[in-house]
C-alpha cells in the first residue's frame, strides 16, 4: 500500500468515527422566545383599614391632676345691709372614676364661714353706708370642726381635627353635708354658702376647660406618625412600609380607671427587599371623621424577584438527570424570566449526550385553597421546538417537561406563615415609652398574582386584630 493510500485510509477512518461524534456533541442553542413588552397595569391598591382599640391607664394622670389642682380656695360677700360672709374651702385628695363618655371627679372637702349681720344701713354720713346699730358677728366651722362638703365634676373631652382638645366640664353635684345654722340671729346660711360655692365652682370648671384647651397634641401625633411610617425590618423579606395616609379617632369612653378609644389608621402597606432610597417622612394630616371599624384588613404588595424563583427551581433540578432513549439529560442551570404579562419563561441549561440551552413558557396558576403557585401548562417555546425537531427530536420527550413542571411548584403556605410570624413579632412590643402594641395576624390570603418585568407581583390581604395600651 502506498503512502497516499495509507493517508487516504486513515482520513476515511477519521471521518467514519469522529465526524458523527462531532455532530452528536454539537451545542444546541435555542433562540430567546418572543417577549411581549406590554406595560402591566396594576389596579390601584385599596386603602387598608387598621383599627386599633386603645386603652389608657388613668391613675398616673390622676396623680398629676391632684398635684396641680389648688388644695383650698376662699370667697366673700360684703354688704352693708343684710348678711355678709367670708369662707374658706379645703379639699382632700380628688377621686376619679369614668362612666360612659364622662370622667367624674369627686372632691370631699371642709369649709368654715364667718358672718356678720346688719338689720339697717344708712348713707347719711358715708356713701358706702353704715350700720345703724352694731353688727352681729357669728361663724360656723370656726372653733369647732369644719363643715363637710361634697363636690362632683363631669368632664367631656375629645380631640379636634388639629389635635387640640375640646373640653366641657360641668358641676354635677354640690352637697353641703353639714348645715351652717347661725343660732345667734336664727339664720341658716347654708343656701347662701351653696350659691356662693356654685358660682365659684362653675368658674373653676370654666378655668379647667380653658387650661385643658390650651393643650395641643400635634407634636405627639407627628412623633407617632413618623414611628408608624418608618420601615419595619422583617428578617427574611426585607422591609415592611406601612405608608399611612390618614387617621381618625373615636370619642373617649371611660370605665373605672381606664379610658378607651378607637384609632383608625388608613394605609397602603408594601414590602420592599431593601431600604427605599426615596422614602421621606411626611407631615401628619388633620384627623379625619371617625367611622367605626372592627379589627383590620390590610392589603399589601409583595414583589418576589425572579431570581428567588430561579433559586427554588435550581435547588430541585441542578445536576439532576433523566434518561431518554438511553441518552442522559443533565440539568445544569435554570433561570426564570418574564415572557409576557401573562406568561413566565424558564431558561434551561443542560448537558449529557447534548448540551446547550432551551426555553419553556407557561402561565401561572394559583390555587387559593392550597396556596400553591404552579405552571401546569409549561411547554417548550415554539422556537425551541423548531430547533429540537431539526437537531435532537428525542429531547421533546415529555419527561423533560414533566420534570420542570414538577419543580416549578411553589407552596406559599410556609412563606405566608413566615411573613405572618415575623409581622406578629414586630407588632408585639413596646414601640415608645410606656406604649405597648399587641395583636395577631390571623391569616394572610393572596388576592392577585401578576408578572412584572423582573419580579412576580403578589397582592395579599392580612386580617387580624390589634390593640394599644398606654
Amino acid at each position: 500500500m502506498t503512502l497516499y493510500s495509507n493517508i487516504h485510509f486513515s482520513y476515511a477512518k477519521f471521518l467514519v468515527f469522529f465526524v458523527p461524534l462531532f455532530f452528536s456533541c454539537k451545542t444546541i442553542k435555542a433562540p430567546l422566545p418572543e417577549i411581549e413588552n406590554e406595560k402591566l397595569t396594576i389596579k390601584k391598591q385599596e386603602l387598608s383599614i387598621i383599627n386599633l382599640p386603645i386603652s389608657i391607664r388613668l391613675k398616673p394622670f390622676y396623680k398629676e391632676i391632684n398635684s396641680a389642682a389648688p388644695k383650698e380656695f376662699n370667697g366673700a360677700k360684703n354688704m352693708c345691709e343684710g348678711v355678709s360672709y367670708s369662707y374658706i374651702f379645703k379639699r382632700s385628695p380628688l377621686t376619679f372614676y369614668g362612666v360612659g363618655n364622662q370622667l367624674i371627679s369627686t372632691i370631699n372637702g371642709k369649709y368654715s364661714l364667718k358672718l356678720n349681720y346688719c338689720p339697717k344701713c344708712t348713707s347719711l354720713f358715708n356713701k358706702t353706708g353704715n350700720c345703724v346699730i352694731p353688727r352681729i358677728y357669728a361663724s360656723c366651722g370656726i372653733d369647732e370642726p369644719m363643715k363637710k362638703i361634697k363636690v362632683q365634676f363631669g368632664s367631656y373631652l375629645r380631640l379636634n381635627k388639629d389635635y387640640s382638645i375640646h373640653s366641657k366640664t360641668k358641676l354635677l353635684k354640690l352637697n353641703l353635708l353639714d348645715p351652717c345654722k347661725i343660732t345667734v340671729f336664727k339664720y341658716d346660711a347654708t343656701n347662701e354658702v351653696k350659691k356662693e360655692f356654685q358660682a365659684s365652682l362653675k368658674n373653676m370648671a370654666i378655668e379647667i376647660d380653658s387650661q385643658i384647651e390650651e393643650t395641643n397634641f400635634k407634636k405627639e401625633a407627628q412623633i407617632l406618625w413618623d414611628k408608624i411610617s418608618e420601615p419595619i425590618p422583617l428578617a427574611s423579606f426585607g422591609y415592611l412600609y406601612i405608608n399611612p395616609k390618614k387617621i381618625s379617632l373615636s370619642d373617649l369612653n371611660y370605665k373605672n380607671d381606664l379610658a378607651y378609644l378607637n384609632f383608625n389608621l388608613y394605609a397602603t402597606p408594601i414590602f420592599n427587599s431593601s431600604i427605599d432610597s426615596s422614602f421621606k417622612l411626611s407631615k401628619v394630616p388633620d384627623l379625619s371623621t371617625y367611622k367605626k371599624e372592627d379589627g383590620f384588613s390590610v392589603e399589601f404588595d409583595i414583589k418576589e424577584h425572579f431570581d428567588s424563583l430561579s433559586i427554588l427551581i435550581n435547588n430541585q433540578l441542578k445536576d439532576s438527570s433523566i434518561k431518554i432513549n438511553k441518552h442522559k439529560f443533565i440539568f445544569k442551570e435554570c433561570s426564570v424570566f418574564n415572557a409576557s404579562n401573562t406568561k413566565i419563561g424558564i431558561k434551561i441549561s443542560f448537558s449529557g449526550k447534548k448540551k446547550g440551552t432551551l426555553f419553556l413558557v407557561g402561565t401561572p396558576n394559583y390555587n387559593m385553597k392550597d396556596k400553591v403557585l404552579s405552571f401546569p401548562d409549561l411547554d417548550f417555546d415554539i422556537k425551541s421546538k423548531n430547533v429540537l425537531l431539526k437537531s435532537a427530536k428525542w429531547l421533546l420527550n415529555k419527561k423533560v417537561k414533566e420534570k420542570i413542571v414538577a419543580a416549578a411548584v411553589f407552596n406559599l403556605n410556609e412563606e405566608l406563615d413566615l411573613v405572618k410570624n415575623q409581622i406578629n413579632t414586630a407588632l408585639n412590643k413596646e414601640y415608645m415609652s410606656k406604649i405597648t402594641l399587641s395583636g395577631t395576624i390571623d391569616e394572610i390570603n393572596i388576592k392577585q398574582i401578576s408578572l412584572m418585568e423582573k419580579s412576580l407581583f403578589i397582592r395579599a390581604v392580612a386580617a387580624g386584630s390589634l390593640k394599644v395600651s398606654l
